[in-house]
């Protein structure tokens, strides 16, 4: 075949090709190499060697040819030519008719778009090594069959479990099966997977010694077009030290759960918003209601007394402790039970610092000390009424008698005296005396007895406006004293209740006496206020006088405690044995220079809290 045959054939085919003689020299090339190897005709003749360093070939393209001729063979490479485009090379020899050596044929084909394509690929593959070696350095990784036989195990598996490679390929899971989970569990698993859909959660597997461990597992099936699945990729993280730690929590937790429900306390945990979240049994008994009640409920809703001094105190201790001022805060409250009872308890409040970003909380820890309170006055007052027992017996006996004598005696003298004389002035002031002095003893002995109660429905506003009536009627000083009594009830019933009707209006007529000299000797306005709402009554006497002092006010209910210059400082203590004989509460309301209220605290039915007034 001459070189014109060969160009025809090559130039049929559209191929980039040459024609090089015995001598390496470039003979005849097709259009295609002239395009894109840049060949002309003034390059025939040249030598290879020539046309490689003017950039025409590919590097190393000489030594190929020169090899090809020494191997009397053929030659393939890939290369890439100085313009950069990607080319498969094919050397070979053309021969003529005779079989005879004739040249060397050149061949040239483009690749560059498969070269690109290759080179993603190995990207890619290059890409899918390292998840791969990532994956394996991090998970357990296992494959399997749609059967579920183990096909792959990598190393973690193999450490984590305990097994050979040999002895986990083959096998299916239930190998390392530490019989935790029940067959529901794994039925629910095997039907996600089998619907071609990723299966996650947790599983507790044993090692080949029989230890336990926990992996978080993602199961994802590879199917085919039809969605069936042909294999299984299971990737697990070990979790065991994480379980445990949410085990040891979860324990912690219940252990705190029970010490939380059966503290022989109350407890309440509030938020900073002054809101409860949760009380334990001991609180909702302390307070006679039902978690229910309690839940999302202001604390200071159950104070006794006025509610915005509690939210004003409450507001105080909560800031202290926020602000690190106070680690504790611990105090006295009064609270107020369902039943309308009054129970005294000693608050601890401290704040549980927030954990890892968390809410902060107040903790508040409730001790009923009203039986102690009780006790403690109980026995202040058993001591004070024993006293005053001895006293009274003898005042009865060595005083009231021989003043009983002298009291006849002077009335004798006095009848025989001139109805003029000066001396009946003097023996009057003398029996004036002698009265005041007998009713100091009556009321000793009054004092000394117990509180015995006879119940009967009282309608509050016929028995304010008695004692109105009463007290407005007697001269309390140089000023009129005006007296306005009122009632409001919430409910159907009325402002009644039921109690001993002469000695709560004996109550409230010391309390409207108190007021009255309070606002002298000006005089002024005295509000009596009973209101009745719910299970509870309150009476309040309110005056426009001077107040009480601090000192006052802590010992105002002590039993010989006056500030007057009369009296021997009963009447207070024995209106509070009173309210408390009906099972509710007298206390003072006051400031100096701006007035005194005293509050009565009254359940409906005195039977509720009966049993206090007996001392």
């Amino acid at each position: 075949m001459t070189t014109a045959s060969w160009r025809a054939t090559l130039e049929a085919a559209n191929v980039i090709a040459l024609v090089l003689d015995r001598d390496y020299r470039l003979v005849e090339r097709t259009s295609a190499a002239a395009e894109t190897l840049q060949l002309e005709a003034a390059h025939h003749g040249l030598l290879v060697d020539e046309l490689e360093a003017a950039g025409l070939l590919y590097r190393g393209f000489t030594r190929d040819v020169r090899a090809l001729d020494a191997a009397r063979g053929s030659f393939q490479r890939e290369a890439t030519l100085e313009s950069g485009l990607g080319v498969l090379v094919r050397l070979g020899y053309a021969r003529d008719g005779h079989d005879d050596f004739d040249g060397i044929i050149a061949s040239f084909v483009d690749i560059s778009e498969l070269l690109e394509r290759n080179a993603v690929l190995v990207a890619a593959l290059k890409e899918v090594e390292d998840y791969k070696l990532a994956l394996d350095r991090s998970s357990i990784v296992s494959m399997t069959d749609p059967r579920g036989r183990i096909t792959h195990a990598n190393d973690r598996f193999c450490e984590t479990s305990g097994y050979s490679r040999a002895e986990l390929i083959g096998k299916d899971h239930r190998i390392v099966n530490s019989g935790y989970h029940p067959p529901a569990f794994f039925k629910r698993l095997w039907e996600t997977i089998n619907a071609g859909e990723v299966w996650k959660g947790e599983l507790r597997n044993r090692t080949k010694d029989g230890r336990h461990y926990w992996v978080d597992t993602t199961i994802v099936p590879f199917v085919d077009d039809d969605g069936r699945p042909q294999r299984h990729v299971a990737i697990r993280t070990d979790i065991t030290d994480r379980v445990r730690a949410r085990e040891e929590l979860e324990q912690s937790e219940k252990q705190f759960r029970r010490l939380f429900e059966n503290a022989p306390v109350g407890i309440a945990i509030e938020t900073t918003e002054e809101r409860v979240v949760a009380v334990n049994p001991a609180l909702a008994r302390l307070l006679g209601r039902d978690f229910k009640s309690l839940s999302g409920c202001e604390l200071t809703d159950f104070a006794v007394g006025d509610a915005e001094s509690a939210r004003v105190k409450h507001e105080h201790i909560k800031r202290a402790l926020l602000e690190g001022t106070r680690q504790s805060y611990t105090y006295g409250c009064r609270m107020q039970r369902a039943d309308a009872s009054v129970v005294t308890a000693r608050v601890t409040t401290w704040v549980n610092p927030p954990v890892n970003g968390g809410d902060v909380y107040l903790i508040h820890m409730f001790q009923d000390i009203s039986r102690e309170l009780e006790a403690a006055e109980q026995l202040k007052a058993q001591a004070t009424l024993a006293q005053l027992g001895r006293m009274a017996a003898v005042v009865a006996h060595e005083v009231k008698n021989p003043l009983a004598g002298i009291g006849g005696a002077l009335h004798i003298i006095r009848d025989r005296l001139d109805e003029g004389a000066f001396e009946r002035v003097i023996i009057d002031e003398i029996r004036d005396r002698l009265g005041g002095l007998n009713s100091l003893v009556d009321g000793l002995v009054k004092f000394a007895r117990p509180v015995n109660l006879e119940r009967g429905r009282v309608a509050l506003l016929p028995l304010l406006e008695r004692a109105a009536r009463t007290v407005g009627e007697e001269r309390l000083g140089q000023g009129h004293v005006e007296f306005r009594p009122r009632t409001t009830s919430d409910g159907e019933l009325g402002c009644e209740l039921v109690g001993d009707s002469r000695l709560l209006e004996q109550l409230v007529e010391h309390l409207l006496r108190n007021a009255g000299r309070a606002v002298q000797p000006g005089g002024g306005v005295v509000e009596l206020e009973a209101r009745c709402s719910g299970a509870v009554c309150t009476v309040r006497v309110t005056d426009t006088g001077p107040g009480l002092d601090d000192e006052t006010r802590a010992h105002i209910f002590d039993p010989f405690f006056t500030i007057k210059n009369q009296g021997i400082g009963l009447g207070l203590a024995q209106s509070r044995r009173i309210a408390r004989a009906h099972g509710g509460e007298l206390d003072v309301e006051s400031t100096s220079s701006e007035g005194t209220t005293m509050l009565v605290t009254l359940p409906r039915d005195s039977r509720a809290g009966a049993g206090r007034g007996g001392t």
